[in-house]
């Protein structure tokens, strides 16, 4: 089953680093294999496939699908590795690459730290060898999932700022990586685009103002802290009405850390679930506010009304959101109509009631 065509195993070796992983490198993994295959000879490296942030609970890592990928095109016929719980940490996932499609696809698979390789390994050994050393990784991972969250729920208990980056408007201090304190500059727009909003400013025109004054964007500002992402290719992110509204429904602004919004339901799942709000962490006068409390709360009453502007207003009406019909409880919009070259604005309701037809034509003039 594993015999390479014309005497010649052509391999990927695949490394892989978790966040939570710092005793680990890359580096070091991709020498231990390197100087293996070397040792084995007759076995031509042809890519280096690498996933750098990735947990091994899953299959979709983008490096570990394109090496899937070669396998299918034939571009390859072995896959090595520093160990075990690189492929995966998850043993039935684990299971069934290395007992069932690698076999299968004839895949020639090494890991240096167990001495495991399909052709002089014999096969009881591989199945017992598989079997032990997937489970001790998935309890590893579950184990370091409990760890965790445990130091979270501990950091977000004493106010401590665990997120990766800033939220705009702030920095995170130079002598405590955990507290915030105002940026010089962005705070300046914070307050900008509060009290704009106060104005009357939908946010699609903040952001328009916030374009017009050249003023970097909240990715552009990441950016200038060497954050990369593989989503942006050279490109200059803008201000959009959604960067400005969660910038204005944001309560970290007012000095009040709001964390723990979302959990994993448990340690292998994909994606993160969305934890109620009065299961948030909330601490109050963790660090200097930027925007007022009291301004805060009247900026999010009007975020709660219909706040769309009428037909060639630069501003939200002062009556958006305070009209409904009597009738069916919609909101009434405004609209114009022209009449021998006058121009009147009626607030018209054009809901439907519980029959599903449409109001009668109530307005307000």
């Amino acid at each position: 089953m594993f015999e390479a065509s014309q005497g010649e195993w052509k391999a990927a070796i695949y490394v892989r680093i978790s966040k939570e992983n710092s005793d680990d490198t890359l580096e070091n993994q991709l020498n231990s294999v390197k100087e293996y295959l070397q040792l084995l000879g007759n076995i031509e490296v042809c890519s280096v496939k690498i996933d750098d942030g990735y947990s091994g609970l899953h299959c979709d890592r983008p490096a570990f699908q394109e090496m899937l990928n070669d396998i299918r095109r034939g571009e390859i016929n072995c896959v090595a590795v520093r160990d075990l719980s690189r492929l995966s940490r998850n043993h039935l996932e684990a299971g069934r690459y290395m007992q069932e499609l690698f076999p299968a696809w004839g895949v020639r698979f090494i890991s240096v730290f167990e001495g495991l390789d399909f052709i002089k390994t014999p096969e009881y050994n591989i199945s017992v060898m598989i079997s032990f050393r997937n489970l001790v990784n998935e309890e590893y991972s579950r184990n370091l999932s409990q760890s965790v969250k445990s130091a979270l729920s501990r950091g977000y208990a004493e106010g401590k700022y665990l997120g990766a980056f800033a939220p705009y408007g702030y920095r995170k201090s130079p002598n405590d990586r955990h507290k915030l304190e105002p940026d010089p500059v962005a705070a300046n727009v914070v307050q900008d685009i509060f009290l704009w909003k106060l104005e009357g400013m939908s946010a699609a025109d903040i952001a328009d103002r916030l374009e017009a004054l050249h003023i970097p964007a909240p990715a552009e500002q990441k950016k200038s802290t060497n954050y990369q992402t593989s989503f942006r290719k050279n490109t200059q992110s803008k201000w959009t009405p959604k960067a400005v509204s969660r910038i204005l429904s944001n309560r970290i602004y007012t000095g009040c850390l709001e964390q723990g919004k979302s959990m994993w339901p448990f340690f292998k799942a994909s994606n993160r679930t969305v934890k109620p709000y009065n299961e948030w962490i909330q601490i109050e006068n963790t660090h200097e506010s930027i925007i007022p409390t009291a301004q805060y709360e009247a900026v999010s009453r009007l975020l709660l009304m219909d706040t769309r502007k009428a037909p060639g207003e630069k501003a939200v009406s002062a009556f958006a959101g305070f009209t409904h019909c009597n009738n069916c409880g919609q909101n009434m919009i405004l609209k114009q109509i022209r009449s021998n070259d006058t121009i009147y604005q009626h607030y018209v309701c054009c809901g439907r009631n519980q029959e599903n037809r449409r109001c009668p034509d109530h307005r307000i003039s």
